[in-house]
């Protein structure tokens, strides 16, 4: 119990730094910096607080718990250090488990070092926007690990069991990630489909029926309370539509980034870093024959999260779901190390261990000049939206920015007066049922000021019918006014 107590402290005490220095939507340390979906997520969760539901009132694209994280830190502050708050507590948990699971092979020394340069890994992957609904996941994620670690090296060979506990996480997981993006489930997803091949060939069948109501039970237990929240608000379809609906034509109309391009080549081998590992630690893993149950269950971790990341499309933070990764990759390792004496498969084991370090190393030396230059830059914008408030807004709530950051919100403490509120545009090109709602929305509501980057956009013909300009800015803006 004591040794928890002090794990979890110095867990808390990593969580606080990592997420001080690397999150600029929410740390102390950066001043006004925009984040795109960051600042969409603190909007909507800021005025969640003041009776705002998300999707009707402001809507995007992603499931309700990432804008339940910042309503909740919203809630405790009123500003932006609640998330932070909810940011360091969630990031403690993921560096606890992860401690567990390093003392599944380590002592507490070892341990408490290995922990640190787990979050080398994570910082490669974590970008410097910070409050992505990964890193909210990963607490869950890396306890859904750390038990199937567990389960495939302390299997009884009599009973061939798994536990339905077990099971009831990863049920969470799946749950958290249809609330959130649907793929960040995957790891887990590969891991499960190995664990029900195991129990099937081993005739379980009554076990695993047992792990599959668990799952099930966990699933329903996150996605439940926000159907019955969103259905009491009779706003169930359109949590669906934002949630499901507009994400499969966004699948389709994204555009795609080249993966064959040098450039992504490199970003995709930086961000995988950890997944490749744990693919090569697999294949190790296979070459003993005492070891193959192991191999075959990161092998298909590892290769059904590449089959996903490393696509083309996956920015940074997607990666995030890789951090449980370097722990089971190390432990393996190190597990390699202690079985076999002067072999090459010892040989390659501590040669990798060695490069992986330095490797991560040199990565987050990269994350950290990133994170400094973010800390020392200036927001030109901001007097440029002062402006806009000083002039034209002192005495009405009825604005909206259309193509423009989200991020005005946040420094105006402004309520957005439409729905569809930040780069309308582009989240049409995504999904084209969008265009009609974005139209009526604005055709209805007729704010009495828009904010317009883009000479064409969706709701041209509307502003040319109704609205008049009474100001240019530089960079292709314009602020209309409603003709009454």
């Amino acid at each position: 119990m004591r040794n928890n107590t002090i794990a979890y402290t110095y867990s808390l005490l990593l969580a606080f730094i990592f997420i001080t220095l690397f999150s600029s939507s929410t740390s102390f340390l950066y001043s006004n910096v925009e984040n795109l979906d960051a600042d969409f997520f603190s909007v909507i969760g800021k005025y969640w607080t003041k009776n705002t539901l998300p999707y009707v009132d402001l809507w995007d694209h992603k499931g309700p718990i990432i804008y339940f994280y910042n309503a909740l830190g919203y809630w405790i502050t009123n500003n932006r250090i609640g998330v932070f708050i909810i940011q360091v507590l969630s990031l403690s948990m993921s560096i606890f488990f992860t401690y567990k699971l390093f003392r599944e092979e380590f002592d507490d020394k070892k341990t408490y070092l290995l922990v640190i340069f787990s979050l080398f890994g994570l910082a490669n992957d974590y970008g410097t926007a910070g409050n992505c609904v990964e890193e909210y996941l990963l607490p869950l994620l890396s306890l859904a690990f750390y038990f199937m670690y567990k389960w495939v090296h302390k299997i009884d060979e009599k009973a061939n069991n798994h536990s339905y506990k077990y099971a009831f996480v990863y049920g969470l997981v799946l749950g958290f990630s249809l609330m959130t993006r649907m793929t960040n489930a995957i790891g887990v997803c590969g891991g499960i489909l190995v664990i029900a091949i195991f129990l099937l060939l081993k005739g379980k069948y009554v076990n695993l029926l047992h792990n599959i109501f668990a799952f099930l039970l966990g699933v329903i237990v996150i996605i439940l309370p926000f159907i019955l929240y969103f259905y009491k608000y009779n706003a169930l379809d359109e949590m669906i539509y934002g949630t499901l609906l507009f994400n499969f034509e966004y699948i389709q109309n994204a555009p795609e980034l080249d993966p064959f391009s040098f450039n992504q080549k490199l970003y995709l081998i930086k961000s995988s870093v950890t997944v490749i590992v744990l693919f090569l630690v697999s294949i190790l893993l296979f070459l003993r024959p005492d070891e193959k149950r192991q191999g075959m269950l990161w092998c298909m971790v590892a290769i059904i999260s590449m089959s996903w990341l490393m696509t083309g499309n996956g920015f940074d933070h997607y990666f995030i779901i890789t951090f449980p990764y370097f722990a089971i990759a190390i432990n393996e390792l190190y597990r390699l190390l202690k079985k076999d004496k002067e072999t090459i498969i010892r040989r390659i084991a501590r040669f990798g261990s060695i490069t992986y370090i330095i490797i991560l190393t040199i990565l987050f030396s990269y994350s950290v000049y990133i994170a400094y230059k973010g800390i020392a830059s200036d927001n030109n914008k901001l007097s440029f939206y002062s402006s806009i408030k000083k002039k034209y807004l002192q005495n009405t709530n009825s604005f909206v920015a259309y193509n423009v950051s989200p991020y005005i919100y946040l420094y105006l403490d402004l309520k957005p007066y439409c729905r569809f509120f930040a780069y309308q545009d582009d989240q049409i090109s995504f999904g084209k049922t969008l265009r009609k709602k974005v139209i009526d929305e604005y055709s209805t509501r007729k704010p009495l000021y828009i904010l317009v980057r883009g000479k064409e956009t969706a709701i041209s013909d509307l502003l040319r019918s109704n609205y008049k300009i009474v100001n240019k800015y530089d960079g292709n803006i314009r602020l209309y006014s409603l003709i009454e």
